[in-house]
């Protein structure tokens, strides 16, 4: 279940970066802003495509600080 979720969270952030980088394409930091998202996706995706990433997602630890620092990604796609 957590592969499947990571994945998809993965894919979202990427989403939700290009979104962002075409609709605020007049924005200087259009970018830079959308460049954070995308490398969120990105690491994302590798962790739940590698075996030690998934592991690492499995843990406690590796939950809380995924499922936090995805809420900091999408708070940050509407705030910006």
């Amino acid at each position: 279940m957590v592969k499947t979720n990571a994945r998809w969270a993965g894919y979202l952030f990427i989403a939700l970066g290009l979104i962002n980088w075409r609709y605020q394409d007049s924005n200087p930091n259009a970018m830079t802003n959308s460049f954070i998202l995308i490398a969120g996706g990105v690491v994302t995706l590798i962790l739940a495509f590698t075996k030690t990433g998934l592991a690492w997602l499995e843990t406690k630890a590796g939950t809380r600080i995924g499922l936090v620092a995805g809420a900091a990604l999408i708070i940050f796609s509407y705030i910006n």
